[in-house]
C-alpha cells in the first residue's frame, strides 16, 4: 500500500492550520491577560470582552473552572497553540530538504500527520467539555472562550480532512504511538536539525517558536509583571498582587481535628493566619518547598499556624490514583504519624523531608532508610513497628486525601491560607506579609494613675 508523503497530504491545508493556530494563540494569550487583569488588577479597567450582561468574560474568569494547576486556562491554551506552531516549524525542517519527500513513499510523515490529528481531536474534546461546563454553570457567555472553541472545532475539521491510507483506528493508533515517543525523539530531532541546517533562518524560526512555547506557559506571570507596572495594585508591590489573587479565590472549609486521639491533625504555631499544606514526602517540589515554609514559620512566629496534611501520590493508600507515582509516599506518611503517637511528629516530618534516600531513588532501600530514623529520632522501636503493622494511621491519611479531593487539589504541594487556595507557592511570603500588615495592632493597656 502506498503511503502519502507529508507534502502530498498536507500542503493544501497547511496555511489554514497555521492561521487557525496563530488565531488560537492570540485568543489564548488575551484570555490569560484578562484572567490576571480581572482577578488581580481590577483598577486597570473593565475587561474589553465584556460586551453586555449576556456576553462577558468576567463570570467565566471568576468561576472555579478558569484555572488548572495554578495557571489560567488561557495560559494552557497558549501553550497548546504555540506548540502546534512549533510542530509546523519542525515539519518544515523535517520534510523540506531537496524535495525528495515529494516523490517517494514516506511512512514516517503519515505518523506525524496522525499525531497532529490526535492532538486536534483531544483539543476538541477538551473544548466540548468546557463548553458543557459553561452552559451548565454560567449565566453569561464568554466571547473569547466561544471563539477558542470555534478555533478548536475548525482545526479538528482540517485535521480530519487529511487523506490517510489506513483505517481510522489504526491511523489514530499510529498518532498516539508517535506522541508517546515525543520526549525521546524531540532531542534527537533538534540535534540532527542543528547539524543539518546550522545557524540558518529555518533553525532560528524554530528556536523562536520554542521560546514562545516557554513564554506561553508563564504568560500569567508575564502579564502580572506588565500590569504591575501600570495599575494601582501593582504599584503596591508583589504583596498587593498576591493579596488580590488570593482574595479572588473562594473560601473553602477545611476541617481540623485538634483532639489528642490517634487520628488528630497536626498544627504548628498558634497564630491567627491559618496555613494548610497538602504534601507528599517523596515529592521533590514538596521537599524544596518545606524550606520556604519553615522560614515563614520562623519569620512570622506568633502570627501563623501551619497544618501539614498528607496527600501521598501512592496508590497503596490513595484510592484516587489509578497507579502509584511514588512507591514509598504512603509508608513515609504512616511512619510520621506513628511518630506522632510518641509526640515526635514534627521531628519525623522534618527528618523525612530532608531524607537523602528519596533523592537517591532506586539506588538505596528507601523503606530501610525510613525505619532507620527510629534511633536518631529517639523513638520506641517496638511501638513504631506495632503502629505500622496495625495500619491505624491510614485512616487519618485517607481522611486528608478525601478532604483534598473535595477541595479540588491538582498537585502537591498545594497550600490554602485561611481557606483560600494560593495559585503560586512563591507568593506565599508576600501574601502573609500583607495579611499580617492588615491585622489590627494590639491595644496598648492604659495605665491608671
Amino acid at each position: 500500500m502506498m503511503h502519502l508523503s507529508f507534502r502530498e497530504a498536507f500542503p493544501k491545508r497547511w496555511w489554514s492550520a497555521v492561521l487557525l493556530s496563530t488565531l488560537g494563540l492570540l485568543l489564548a494569550l488575551y484570555s490569560s491577560y484578562e484572567y490576571v487583569h480581572v482577578l488581580a488588577f481590577p483598577s486597570a479597567g473593565e475587561a474589553a470582552c465584556n460586551f453586555n450582561a449576556q456576553y462577558n468574560c468576567e463570570q467565566a474568569i471568576k468561576s472555579p473552572f478558569a484555572a488548572l494547576l495554578g495557571r489560567s486556562l488561557g495560559s494552557w491554551g497558549a501553550l497548546f497553540y504555540s506548540s502546534l506552531l512549533l510542530f509546523f516549524a519542525s515539519c518544515s525542517l523535517r520534510f523540506s530538504s531537496d524535495g525528495s519527500d515529494d516523490r517517494k513513499a514516506d511512512p514516517e510523515s503519515e505518523d506525524v500527520l496522525a499525531a497532529f490529528v490526535v492532538t486536534c481531536l483531544v483539543s476538541l474534546f477538551a473544548s466540548l467539555v468546557l463548553l458543557w461546563i459553561s452552559l451548565e454553570t454560567l449565566t453569561a457567555y464568554c466571547p473569547v472562550c466561544l471563539s477558542l472553541y470555534l478555533v478548536s472545532f475548525l482545526l479538528a475539521v482540517v485535521a480530519l480532512s487529511i487523506p490517510r491510507t489506513t483505517g481510522v483506528l489504526p491511523f489514530l493508533g499510529r498518532g498516539i504511538r508517535r506522541l508517546s515517543q515525543l520526549p525521546f525523539s524531540l532531542p534527537v530531532f533538534l540535534l540532527s536539525s542543528f547539524r543539518r541546517y546550522g545557524w540558518s533562518g529555518e533553525l532560528f524560526r524554530f528556536l523562536f517558536l520554542g521560546v514562545l512555547v516557554v513564554a506561553s506557559l508563564f504568560s500569567d506571570s508575564l502579564f502580572a509583571e506588565l500590569l504591575a507596572s501600570t495599575s494601582k495594585e501593582g504599584r503596591g508591590g508583589g504583596g498587593a498582587v498576591a493579596l488580590s489573587l488570593w482574595k479572588a479565590q473562594p473560601v473553602q472549609e477545611i476541617p481540623f481535628d485538634g483532639s489528642e486521639g490517634y487520628q488528630r491533625d497536626y498544627r504548628k504555631g498558634n497564630g491567627s493566619i491559618r496555613i494548610v499544606e497538602f504534601f507528599d514526602y517523596e515529592c521533590p517540589a514538596c521537599r524544596y518547598f518545606w524550606y520556604d515554609l519553615r522560614d515563614i514559620e520562623q519569620e512570622f512566629e506568633g502570627k501563623v499556624a501551619v497544618e501539614y496534611r498528607n496527600y501521598p501520590l501512592d496508590s497503596a493508600c490513595n484510592p484516587s490514583l489509578p497507579r502509584g507515582i511514588h512507591q514509598h509516599a504512603c509508608e513515609a506518611a504512616e511512619f510520621a504519624r506513628c511518630a506522632g503517637e510518641q509526640d515526635r511528629f514534627f521531628e519525623a516530618h522534618e527528618y523525612l523531608l530532608t531524607l537523602e534516600a528519596f533523592e537517591a531513588g532506586a539506588e538505596v532501600d528507601i523503606s530501610t532508610a525510613i525505619r532507620s530514623s527510629i534511633t536518631p529520632l529517639g523513638l520506641d522501636r517496638k511501638a513504631i513497628v506495632e503502629c505500622l503493622n496495625s495500619d491505624r494511621q491510614l485512616v487519618a491519611i485517607r481522611k486528608d486525601i478525601e478532604i483534598a479531593n473535595r477541595l479540588g487539589l491538582q498537585a502537591t504541594p498545594s497550600v490554602w491560607v485561611d481557606g483560600r487556595a494560593i495559585s503560586h507557592r512563591d507568593t506565599l511570603r508576600d501574601l502573609i506579609t500583607e495579611l499580617v500588615a492588615l491585622q489590627p495592632a494590639p491595644e496598648t493597656p492604659v495605665e491608671t494613675p
